[in-house]
């Protein structure tokens, strides 16, 4: 599993679909004390929504799966 937040991994996930699991946490620029809280309250979200799909958004107000 591959946690980023550069986007251009999404392309290659397209493409070569590679990484199988990747994990984007796309908020945009937030410090790290609100980029910490974001992840431990979603954790358990994120690993259930890999039970969907390879491709896990998490934005500062959604999770979206994507396959």
């Amino acid at each position: 599993m591959l946690v980023t937040k550069d986007d251009d991994f999404v392309q290659s996930r397209v493409v070569r679909g590679q990484p199988r699991l990747l994990w984007l946490i796309a908020t945009g620029n937030v410090d790290n004390r609100a980029l910490e809280a974001l992840v431990r309250h979603a954790l358990l979200q994120v690993e259930r929504a890999f039970d969907s799909g390879g491709f896990v958004e998490l934005g500062r107000d959604r999770l979206a799966v994507r396959t």
